[in-house]
């Protein structure tokens, strides 16, 4: 999978209805009915953007992100906490980057006032561009989930719609990967092949795990992207060194991160003599 370097950088801005309040901010996309929390923290939306004002404000918001877009995201407490500690939690495919605001640091000696917002913003900065997928920003307050608000990176605007078909397992294939005898049934020492031909584009990925006796072979998960518009046929092929044990198996199959399907395959034990 595409590796990312992650960065998450913090801002808290404390408005309330007087002169000095900024332009309200733009509808969330994300608008929970967050209940207070244990420690008084109570979240009135989370919004999302592709840039953000000093005030830690959304100022161009967006339904979806592109692969090379920075996230922004923007967390409006009711209130003025004084106290407790906020930290933002991204995954992207295993690799984690989270940062925490002390909010008596930012909103210390400030009296909480009916009717004030406070203002959170993060930014997720990568330097590659972030794989197509939905992803979670994970709240954290003291310590204990506040929630998860999805947003969405979609496919660059020159890409061209992803399909894929023929799918099927193999004991072999062409150099472009067209299939050589077919099968779902396979002997213990046999190579098993997933193909498939499509048109992919820029920056699709494809992904297939094994399903071994119903436990992941981790060390066998394959990806693959595509840097440019293709249409062509592709190929993951398995066989564990200690050889396939006998009974059901199953290759998936997932582009963008969405399942597109599962095909099971049968080992079986030689025909005596």
């Amino acid at each position: 999978m595409l590796r990312t370097s992650l960065l998450l950088g913090l801002g808290c801005f404390a408005c309330g209805s007087g002169n000095d309040a900024p332009t309200p901010p733009v509808a969330p996309v994300v608008a929970p009915t967050a209940p207070t929390t244990p420690g008084g923290l109570q979240v009135r939306a989370v919004h999302y953007g592709r840039a953000m004002s000093p005030q830690q404000q959304i100022t161009e918001e967006v339904q979806q992100f592109l692969p090379t877009d920075p996230v922004h995201v923007s967390v409006e407490i009711a209130g003025r906490p004084r106290a407790g500690t906020l930290k933002f939690r991204w995954d992207v495919f295993g690799e984690e980057a989270s940062a925490s605001v002390d909010l008596s640091s930012v909103n210390g000696g400030v009296l909480f006032s009916v009717g004030q917002s406070t203002f959170v913003g993060g930014t997720l900065s990568h330097q590659n561009p972030l794989p197509i997928a939905m992803y979670e920003t994970v709240l954290e307050f003291n310590g204990a989930e506040l929630g998860r608000y999805p947003f969405v990176v979609g496919p660059p605007t020159d890409a061209t719609p992803s399909t894929i078909h023929n799918v099927v397992t193999a004991r072999n294939h062409t150099e472009d990967y067209h299939p050589i005898d077919p099968a779902t049934t396979f002997g213990a020492t046999d190579p098993v092949h997933l193909l498939g031909c499509g048109t992919f584009g820029r920056l699709t990925w494809v992904q297939v795990k094994w399903l071994v006796g119903g436990t992941f072979d981790e060390s066998a998960t394959r990806e693959l992207t595509f840097q440019e518009n293709v249409e062509t046929c592709v190929g993951f092929g398995n066989r564990p060194a200690q050889g396939w044990p006998l009974g059901e198996h199953t290759a998936i199959l997932t582009m963008n991160g969405h399942e597109i399907g599962r095909y099971p395959f049968t080992i079986r034990a030689p025909n005596p003599g």
